[in-house]
């Protein structure tokens, strides 16, 4: 049976099959990790990752582009539309739920600055560093949810941050006389449990619709709000901030989903456990735990002095254990200059739902510069789940008892087990003098029924072995970075005698240097999520932007099938074969067919292909879209990603580039595919990359990874035709008459349609314009219109004004999607009066990028058809 592709364009009619016959021989394995990366927001704005939830499907994130695929419309009390903050145009920092399973972003905050000119953004995109239009910044900040996926954490200074004006009178002078961040509860809408490999589309579900609690209350701000300048940023205070959050039901759903929160607040909001002594008056920097179910709040720590902070406080999943850093002596063992100052230590405490026992300092390092720290606990989740652990970093070489400092800018990362008062390093420092290596992040994951963690994940740049050693610079290819990009990098948990290093990313040379990278984790090993910027990895982030991105990796038990396995490729409309996936030489301009018509170089950026295999991929079909009547399912605007690129339990990567998938099947092995679109075309003689398949559908058991190499070039059209192979009726339709809707063939070389007149389609004048055709096709993604040609029997169409695309806005002449459907391009041709009477001709695309010809089937090779008649 062959497997069917349903197609969400003007030509809907067309059924395009999808199947092949030819191989290409597998690869050798290759070095670089085994993982795929899914580009999860796109905006020209950044987008910063706060947490995800602990089975990956719900992430949190922060920023101030409009990023949200669920738009609503509205208009003023006239019915003209109007800017809109839930869409996020003013350019308001909030806060967005990416929901994975829907693939769909909700936009939960909805707020709006105090602004003198509310019609206008907050801050213009063409003048980005002048602020002046701001009386007064409203944002949401630092999201965090918990594990169970139900509640997420954050700041705001908007007292409803569901919705929130501060442009209103009242509102902007209540914001002018305080405009505090206090903290706010999201309460998700519950949802069902959905097993996210299978890819499959669910019913749609408004997750924006949750409700909010406050945490804090009113405080007064310690310092009222500052208006934007045009050479300065507005400030608003920060007095309650860097909440983390778990619920008292992780890893027991027999107890209640109640939230516990632990953060840091300068306010003296404690309303149990407070004494005469035992209260913050002072403004110092304290940490509280929130309890959800009395809805009470403690304070936990209270230190006096002008210089002391506690900070970044983490809890374990059932807030069991909580862990701080803090440079005050509340112990009495941290008195580095005699009067009560000291280092920036770890602390850990117990907590039992209603006060702080056994707190201890743990870490006893002696302060050798007030601007370098010798211990760092970064804000996230440094506390296992099961409470076992501490994960942070340490410029010591023995963090419990001082040790020795060899250079202080140098750090690793150490593991405090609580419950036996040991710390054990997890790989080397950096050399000393080499310059230290970026902020490591540490944090657990692969998690058992018992909640202990399986590994650890951090960041690095260094080019460490699997055995955490590191080569010498002659034989830098030994180690797991030699480019000394910031990578992740997994451990296993225990930390074994021989360290194991295992490298997950692929960033590429010269990518990632802002923002840090930061890993957030999931349960599993197999999905992590970050966010970087200066980085494409095919997911389309041309303005190369700080984004949101999903890391898939293959599960650790998976196996090498690359020796056994074949792999196929095809252009996805009419089936052209690709050629070998080797070495092969780049094509040479040529007017005249190629010497193998029926063969084609490769496959382009944001091409519809098609994958075979000689080995099982999966044990059922399934299509991502399996009604043809949901247009939206498969999307580039109103889906993130446009399409699944895990389905049926498959997952295929170019370059480290997740695909979007329509189809993974058992009949032929096949999978339906599209090329990531942000990829770049090699240039050099080899134009091949490497793509990888995790296979961890039931049907491999265990899972599998399949290996090998796809010709990528800059172009390769393929029109769309009814045979889905040669000849056959192109995928072509007559778009010149917009009142009346696209018809098919036969065509004429002009079309008498209704004149439009204000917009509007007139009832009685007609006018008579040349028919300009719209082709559907695939693989020209990245072409202009200068670089195609149509040819429609032997008349060569070419020029700007003869050509144009369609699709999505038109920028620069660049194509652009065909009816927001992942994988199809459209172009529109005018028909020159010479064609007229033409009749039953052939139809061939061909794009020339630097002196480069790529054409869909040529005349030798029984191109798709269409009638023009006199």
């Amino acid at each position: 049976m062959k497997q069917a592709f349903r197609s969400f364009s003007a030509v809907a009619a067309f059924l395009f099959i999808l199947c092949v016959a030819t191989h290409t021989g597998a690869q050798t394995p290759s070095a670089t990790p085994d993982s795929a990366v899914a580009q999860l927001t796109s905006s020209r704005f950044n987008a910063f990752v706060g947490d995800v939830s602990g089975d990956g499907r719900f992430v949190v994130v922060e920023s101030t582009g409009d990023i949200a695929t669920e738009k609503i419309p509205s208009t003023d009390a006239a019915g003209k539309p109007t800017m809109n903050p839930r869409n996020n145009e003013d350019g308001s920092r909030e806060i967005f739920l990416v929901d994975y399973a829907q693939r769909r972003i909700f936009q939960i905050t909805d707020t709006r600055s105090a602004l003198k000119d509310p019609t206008k953004p907050q801050v213009a995109i063409t003048t980005p560093t002048d602020f002046s239009n701001i009386v007064v910044e409203v944002s949401n900040n630092k999201p965090m949810i918990s594990n169970d996926g139900r509640w997420i954490v954050f700041s705001s200074n908007a007292p409803t941050p569901g919705k929130y004006d501060g442009s209103v009178a009242a509102n902007q002078t209540a914001l002018q006389a305080d405009g505090n961040q206090e903290l706010f509860l999201y309460n998700i809408p519950a949802v069902t449990s959905v097993d996210l490999s299978s890819g499959a589309d669910i019913p749609f579900q408004d997750l924006a619709g949750g409700t909010f609690t406050a945490i804090t209350p009113g405080t007064p701000a310690s310092r009222l709000p500052q208006a934007g300048t045009a050479t300065s940023a507005p400030f608003v205070a920060d007095d309650n901030r860097d909440a983390t959050i778990v619920t008292l039901s992780d890893g027991d759903p027999s107890t209640l989903d109640t939230p516990v929160v632990a953060f840091v607040s300068t306010r003296d909001i404690a309303t149990i456990g407070k004494t005469a002594t035992h209260n913050n008056a002072d403004a110092n920097p304290e940490v509280f735990i929130y309890n959800g179910t009395a809805g009470s709040i403690l304070q936990v720590t209270d230190t006096k002095g002008g210089f002391v902070f506690n900070e970044n406080p983490a809890l374990s999943g059932n807030a069991s254990v909580l862990a701080f850093i803090s440079n005050s002596n509340m112990t009495g063992e941290n008195d580095d200059d005699g009067k009560g100052n000291g280092d920036s230590e770890i602390f850990v405490a117990r907590y039992n739902g209603t006060d702080i026992t056994s707190l201890k300092q743990v870490t006893k390092t002696k302060q050798t510069s007030l601007t370098t720290p010798i211990n760092v606990l970064n804000l996230g989740r440094r506390v296992s789940r099961d409470g076992t652990y501490v994960a942070f970093e340490s410029s010591s070489d023995a963090p419990k008892t001082g040790g020795t400092i060899a250079d202080p800018n140098t750090y690793t990362v150490f593991l405090y087990n609580v419950g036996d008062e040991t710390f054990t390093a997890v790989g080397p420092k950096p050399a000393v003098g080499s310059g230290g290596d970026v902020r490591r992040f540490p944090v657990f994951t692969d998690y058992n029924n018992a909640l202990a963690p399986g590994r650890l994940l951090f960041v690095s740049a260094l080019n460490f072995r699997p055995d955490g050693t590191f080569p010498a610079a002659a034989s830098a290819s030994e180690g797991l970075n030699p480019t000394n990009q910031s990578q992740i990098f997994s451990a296993p948990l225990p930390v074994p005698t021989t360290i194991s290093f295992t490298r997950l990313t692929n960033n590429p040379t010269g990518s990632g240097s802002f923002p840090i990278l930061q890993p957030f984790a999931t349960n599993t090993v197999r999905r992590t999520i970050f966010s970087e910027g200066n980085i494409e990895f095919g997911g389309g982030n041309s303005d190369l932007s700080v984004e949101a991105f999903l890391l898939l990796s293959a599960p650790t038990n998976a196996t090498d099938a690359a020796s056994t396995t074949t792999l196929s490729f095809f252009t996805g409309l009419t089936e052209r074969p690709v050629a070998t996936a080797s070495p092969t030489p780049t094509p040479t301009p040529s007017p005249s067919p190629t010497p193998t018509p029926d063969v084609v170089p490769g496959l382009a950026p944001g091409e519809l292909g098609l994958i075979r295999s000689n080995a099982p991929l999966a044990s059922s079909n399934q299509f991502s879209c399996p009604d043809p009547n949901n247009k939206g399912c498969a999307s580039e605007t109103a889906r993130r990603p446009s399409l699944p690129v895990e389905l049926n339990g498959v997952t295929v990567a170019v370059r480290g580039g997740a695909s979007g998938l329509y189809y993974v099947g058992n009949d032929q092995n096949q999978i339906n595919f599209v090329v990531p679109p942000g990829l770049t075309a090699p240039t050099t003689t080899d134009n091949t990359l490497p793509i990888v398949i995790l296979n961890n559908n039931a049907a491999s058991n265990p899972p599998s990874v399949i290996r090998s190499r796809i010709p990528i070039v800059a172009a390769q059209p393929d029109v769309g035709s009814s045979t889905n192979g040669p000849g056959g009726r192109a995928a072509v339709t007559n778009v010149t008459n917009t009142c009346a809707g696209p018809t098919n063939e036969p065509f004429s070389v002009t079309t008498t349609r209704p004149k439009i007149v204000g917009g509007v389609c007139s009832a009685t004048e007609m006018e008579t314009v040349p028919t300009v055709l719209q082709i559907l096709l695939t693989g020209v993604r990245g072409a202009q219109t200068g670089q195609v040609t149509v040819t429609i029997g032997t008349t060569a169409i070419t020029g700007t004004t003869a050509i144009t695309f369609t699709g999505l806005a038109d920028t620069a002449g660049t194509l652009t999607p065909a009816n927001d459907t992942p994988g199809l391009d459209t172009i529109n041709v005018a028909l020159p009066a010479s064609l007229a009477g033409a009749g039953d001709v052939p139809i061939v695309v061909s794009v020339t990028i630097n002196g480069v010809t790529f054409t869909s089937r040529p005349t030798t090779d029984t191109p798709p058809h269409i009638t023009i008649n006199p």
